[in-house]
């Protein structure tokens, strides 16, 4: 037994002399492996795997863990009970109304995003006059489509410093994973309905939103390959938008 392992050590010890094992090394696992990661890093670099990757980001948010946190947004939802009670579409009287009721509760800040590409002549005149008595309402506006006639105005009597555009970036198989920030329309900067409600809610605890650091979306974040970076992006946590806050009714917020 001692005699065949020296003559099996022998050999190893002639083979590594000989420059075997780099030669084996270098057939049977450097190359292939090489190959391999090139081949995945061309895979992922065209693009293929991007569906792919987002659909693992999803499968991820879902089952993220639920944190307990403070509810500082109410949302007031419209549905088809709603449409029932106040006619379709809601008439400028109704949404007046609805501010107005809402302003008892001393909210600091009321995001208005519901927006018309059709005048409403019924109780236009009582909306602009709620709107221009309420310096604490933010209103939607649609003004980053490249076909103009896709932009939606917000409600007149309304300062440009209180309009945001709600304007949404589909990824490629039809779902929303970040939103714009900010960006430049015809040579001057828009921000958007969610960071004007920020800025107005923040402003009040004197915390400048301009001096936080926000983590910037470009071409290749994640599972992304070559996308579209106009404006300021970011991509949007959907583990803190399980559950955003209360929710009611407008036909309760009317009652």
């Amino acid at each position: 037994t001692m005699r065949y392992q020296k003559i099996a050590v022998g050999k190893l010890l002639a083979f590594l002399r000989s420059g075997g094992a780099m030669r084996f090394a270098t057939g049977e696992l450097l190359i292939p492996g090489a190959l391999m990661i090139g081949l995945v890093c061309l895979v992922r670099f065209s693009g293929l795997l991007q569906t792919q990757e987002w659909m693992l980001l999803d499968s991820f948010s879902r089952y993220c863990s639920e944190q307990e946190q403070l509810r500082r947004v109410t949302l007031v939802t419209v549905d088809e009970g709603d449409y029932q009670t106040t006619g379709f579409p809601i008439s400028a009287d109704v949404l007046a109304q609805a501010l107005t009721n809402l302003q008892t509760y001393r909210p600091r800040v009321i995001g208005l995003d519901i927006f018309r590409d059709l005048p409403q002549e019924q109780g236009q005149d009582m909306l602009q006059k709620v709107l221009s008595a309420m310096p604490n309402v933010v209103v939607a506006e649609v003004a980053l489509s490249a076909q103009p006639m896709m932009n939606v105005d917000a409600p007149a009597g309304v300062s440009p410093d209180r309009v945001g555009f709600a304007d949404s970036v589909i990824d490629a198989d039809g779902k929303i994973r970040r939103i714009v920030l900010s960006t430049d329309v015809a040579g001057y900067g828009k921000e958007s309905l969610a960071l004007l409600l920020a800025r107005a809610y923040l402003k009040l605890e004197d915390v400048e939103i301009d001096e936080a650091t926000l983590p910037k979306f470009y071409p290749s974040f994640g599972g992304y390959v070559r996308a579209d970076t106009a404006g300021n992006q970011m991509m949007l946590n959907f583990c803190m938008l399980q559950r955003p806050g209360e929710t009611v009714s407008l036909k309760s917020v009317l009652q």
